[in-house]
C-alpha cells in the first residue's frame, strides 16, 4: 500500500511539475490542465503497453535527451563563477548530507517504482544490474546539471528558482 501510495504521489508531483514548465515556457493560452491530461495519459499509455516499448523508446531518445542536457554545458563556462561553490562545507557536513539527501532522494525512489510495476523479469541479477547502472549515470548527470547550475547562477538563486536549470539557460543569448 505504501509503495502504490508513493506512486501516485510522485506521478501527481511530477505531472504537475511538467504542466507548470510547459505552461511557464510555451503558449499561456492552453490551459495547464490540458497539459497535465496529455501527460497523465501518456504515462498510462506507456505502462499499458508494457516494458518493451518503454525500453525502446528509452533507446531511441535517451541518448539525444543527454545530448541536449550537455551540450550548452561548454558555453556557461565563460560565465561560471567558482565563488559560487566556495566555502565548501563551511558549516560542517550535515548541511551538504542533508542537500544531498534532498536532492537524490526523489529520482532514486522513482526507480522502485518500476521494481514494484514491472516484476515479471526473468533473470534478476541482470535486472539489478541495469537498475544500479541507470541510477549510477542518472546520479552522474544530475551532478554535473546541478553543478553547472549552480555555477553560473549562484546558490542562493538556485535555491530561490522554481525551475533553476530553466533560469541557467535563459543566461545563453
Amino acid at each position: 500500500i505504501l509503495f502504490t501510495f508513493h506512486a501516485f504521489i510522485s506521478m501527481a508531483v511530477m505531472i504537475r511539475t511538467l504542466g507548470e514548465f510547459i505552461y511557464l515556457v510555451g503558449p499561456q493560452e492552453t490551459p495547464m490542465v490540458v497539459n497535465m491530461i496529455c501527460l497523465g495519459l501518456l504515462s498510462v499509455f506507456s505502462v499499458y503497453f508494457g516494458m518493451n516499448v518503454l525500453g525502446r523508446w528509452c533507446i531511441i531518445v535517451l541518448p539525444m535527451i543527454v545530448v541536449i542536457l550537455l551540450i550548452p554545458i561548454p558555453f556557461f563556462i565563460p560565465e561560471m563563477k567558482r565563488n559560487y561553490i566556495f566555502p565548501i562545507m563551511y558549516e560542517g557536513i550535515r548541511p551538504v548530507i542533508s542537500g544531498v539527501k534532498e536532492t537524490l532522494s526523489f529520482p532514486i525512489t522513482q526507480s522502485f517504482i518500476f521494481i514494484m510495476v514491472f516484476d515479471g523479469l526473468e533473470d534478476i541479477y541482470k535486472f539489478k544490474w541495469v537498475l544500479l547502472k541507470g541510477v549510477f549515470w542518472g546520479v552522474s548527470i544530475l551532478f554535473i546539471i546541478v553543478l553547472t547550475t549552480i555555477l553560473v547562477i549562484g546558490e542562493k538563486n538556485y535555491y530561490n528558482a522554481y525551475l533553476p536549470t530553466y533560469l541557467a539557460l535563459r543566461r545563453l543569448k
